[in-house]
């Protein structure tokens, strides 16, 4: 993302995030005194961030990238921001593998467990284990399925694809 818009990410970001895109990213000083958690580095969050964080501070996100959501999809930090967080000792960490795969802790556990989904599988390998999940839940209609997924996820819209089941069990 970072050639994309021309600019030698290298110089600022840590080697092995350059290498693996995850574990830490911009190592901004050895301390840390405060820690502060997103789900993405959008320029709003990082804002917001640097009017608050006080130095040696680090920002623990789970996607390294922003994401647009209108069809540009993910978009690098911008390269200025990434310099502010430097310049004022705020290191930024991202987890974004071992969060999408872990079972106990990462994201799909935790929807796993919102669902009340009985895992019977997994597929899709990713990094260290896999970010699919297959299993069965108690048998529902889609209008609580997805009231259910408005509550846990707190959003408005929801784009169903496919055909409506009157019953849903997987």
């Amino acid at each position: 993302l970072y050639r994309e818009i021309d600019y030698d990410h290298t110089q600022i970001l840590e080697v092995d995030f350059c290498q693996r895109t995850n574990g830490l990213m911009l190592r901004s000083g050895d301390t840390v005194k405060e820690v502060y958690c997103a789900a993405f580095p959008s320029p709003d969050v990082l804002e917001r961030l640097l009017a608050v964080a006080s130095e040696e501070a680090l920002l623990f996100v789970h996607h390294p990238f922003d994401m647009e959501v209108s069809g540009v999809g993910f978009l690098p930090v911008p390269p200025d921001m990434l310099a502010q967080l430097r310049d004022r000792g705020i290191s930024v960490y991202a987890c974004h593998a071992p969060m999408d795969c872990h079972d106990d802790i990462g994201t799909n556990a935790s929807i796993v467990e919102a669902f009340g989904v009985e895992v019977e599988q997994h597929f899709a390998e990713y990094g260290y284990g896999f970010v699919g999940r297959i299993g069965s839940i108690a048998p529902t209609d889609l209008e609580a399925l997805v009231n259910r997924g408005r509550t846990v996820f707190g959003v408005d819209r929801v784009e169903i694809g496919g055909g409506k089941p009157t019953t849903i069990r997987q």
